[in-house]
């Protein structure tokens, strides 16, 4: 029965597709992880280790454009932006600072960081200062001994990070039953 073998086929691509983001989404965190704790570190203990790790991270990243550790004093206390950084690439969007970006970010109704410091994961969709559009990923980074969060990751990203996974699967290929 060749509707069955397409209905096969089709929930494998899915599947399939549905794997590849799942990876491309834990693989930024890791990311984002790691340039957290990197972020995180004593400015004095490095002597310019630190700025050399976050440019490099963004020259080999291009769909970064800025990450931000916020902390956390308390679940429903709103965050304090403890440190950030910023990829050239926002000079071209007219956000240097990405401070644009930031407010874009924490005014979206569908990004909660709150939410994040009790462990979840918020993702947004964002227009850019240029008009482009971004995602924001927000993400758990440091857990206090209370089980909140008193760090979280903020990443602000190109679409194009994850609309990849879709252009560029072999496996894009679906069949309409009648």
């Amino acid at each position: 029965d060749n509707t069955a073998l397409i209905q096969k086929m089709n929930a494998d691509t899915a599947g399939s597709l549905g794997t590849q983001v799942r990876e491309q989404f834990e693989n930024t965190a890791d990311k984002m992880r790691m340039v957290g704790s990197v972020l995180l570190q004593p400015d004095a203990t490095n002597s310019g280790v630190k700025e050399r790790v976050i440019r490099e991270f963004f020259i080999k990243d291009k769909d970064f454009l800025a990450l931000f550790v916020n902390k956390h004093e308390t679940a429903d206390a709103a965050p304090v932006i403890a440190h950030k950084a910023v990829s050239e690439e926002m000079n071209n969007i007219d956000d240097k600072d990405a401070e644009k970006a930031l407010a874009t970010i924490l005014a979206d109704k569908d990004m909660s960081l709150s939410q994040v410091s009790k462990g979840d994961v918020q993702l947004a969709g964002i227009k850019l200062a240029d008009g482009s559009p971004a995602l924001a990923l927000a993400v758990p980074l440091v857990e206090g001994a209370n089980g909140v969060f008193t760090y979280t990751m903020t990443a602000l990203l190109r679409q194009q990070k994850f609309v990849k996974a879709f252009g560029e699967s072999d496996v894009i290929i679906s069949f309409m039953v009648d």
